[in-house]
């Protein structure tokens, strides 16, 4: 009896890497999907967290302390600090004579008439500022910065932001949902199935479902949700 062996056609195999490449590609997305929002994440924890401790979180909006805090950044201020005990190079945040709140570094600690002064002057600014800054007058001490988290709050606390990712974690979340409820299916029908080659496997965008990678995604678009909501709530009540 002659045997028969069939082979893949070219079209067939055509077809296969083509699965492949955007079995590839897709995964690729999603990993890169849930490191983004992992980060954006930690990056919200990191420059919110502080106020939970009593501390305040600013938003740096100038360029006058660059490079050493860039525009655009996050200051975590501590108000509790002994106002007596600042000195030289502590960089405070302080309310100037026009009511803004200014976050520079002090460069003289000076005693007149008035009391304990501090000549302060941002890292950027060629001249010290003019007026001293009184002990009532300075809000805290920077004790740490966050680069760039501050044009995530600032999106993160408008209300069209909020609508936004609202919709569209709702839409990744269904589809999300319907992903790893597919795999289970067909996990469920593959332990009634034959056993199959390598090569005849269904690609891996069809199968996806059943790792844990959706469920994974789905969790942390809904704590991302949850921790913008609260975030904007808090921003909210606060004032901020």
């Amino acid at each position: 009896m002659t045997e028969i062996v069939l082979q893949p056609s070219s079209a067939d195999s055509r077809q296969r890497f083509v699965w492949r490449l955007a079995s590839i590609t897709l995964d690729g997305l999603w990993y890169g999907a849930i490191t983004v929002a992992v980060g954006l994440i930690a990056l919200i924890l990191l420059a919110v967290a502080p106020s939970l401790l009593g501390n305040r979180t600013l938003v740096v909006t100038g360029g006058s302390m660059e490079p050493t805090i860039p525009l655009g950044a996050t200051v975590i201020v501590d108000p509790r600090v002994d106002r007596q005990s600042l000195r030289v190079g502590d960089v405070i945040t302080f309310v100037e004579r026009s009511q803004t709140l200014v976050t520079h570094r002090i460069i003289g600690v000076v005693r007149d008439d008035l009391g304990l002064g501090f000549k302060t002057q941002g890292d950027a600014n060629r001249v010290a500022d003019l007026d001293l800054v009184r002990p009532a007058n300075v809000v805290g001490r920077v004790r740490f910065h966050v680069p760039f988290a501050g044009y995530v709050l600032h999106y993160a606390t408008s209300w069209q932001s909020l609508v936004a990712v609202a919709i569209l974690g709702l839409l990744f979340a269904g589809t999300l949902t319907q992903r790893w409820l597919n795999g289970a299916t067909a996990a469920a029908a593959d332990e009634e199935a034959p056993e199959l080659s390598f090569d005849e496997l269904p690609p891996a965008a069809t199968r996806a479902g059943r790792d844990p990678l959706a469920l994974g995604l789905l969790l942390t678009i809904l704590i991302g949700q949850t921790l913008q909501t609260g975030l904007f709530a808090y921003w909210l009540v606060s004032g901020r």
